[in-house]
């Protein structure tokens, strides 16, 4: 029994460390390119708005799973009723285009990585 609480406890310790990890230097680093290949044209990563809103603290509004639906497809999140897509479309009276280069998870995971780091970057 003992034994077997102990392997339940690191899992358990291994999959939150997982989960909190920090973003990797590569995911980072690719997030940036693509960042700049693909959103900086409308996006700062200050508060400044240029087209659409600057990015600074967007990762403490934000949960990942939505960042990457948003980058993935906002014309289906705003189909879909979505409230915060809803009034980012109302606020900034034009939709966020879907990308091409954006499709697949880790390259939107690596964008929400490169946000992340922004923003820890920006609060220190």
């Amino acid at each position: 029994m003992k034994n077997s609480c102990s392997r339940i406890i690191l899992v358990a310790v291994a999959v939150w460390l997982g989960l909190s990890a920090p973003a990797r230097a590569e995911d980072v680093e690719a997030g940036g390119a693509l960042f700049k290949k693909y959103c900086k044209r409308c996006h700062t990563l200050t508060e400044q708005t240029l087209v659409g809103p600057g990015l600074s603290g967007v990762t403490s509004r934000r949960t990942e799973d939505w960042l990457s639906a948003w980058i993935k497809d906002p014309k289906d999140m705003i189909a879909k009723g979505d409230p915060d897509a809803l009034g980012l479309k109302k606020k900034f009276n034009i939709v966020m285009p879907t990308l091409k280069g954006v499709e697949d998870d880790e390259a939107r995971k690596s964008i929400v990585s490169f946000l992340k780091e922004n923003d820890k970057k920006m609060s220190q």
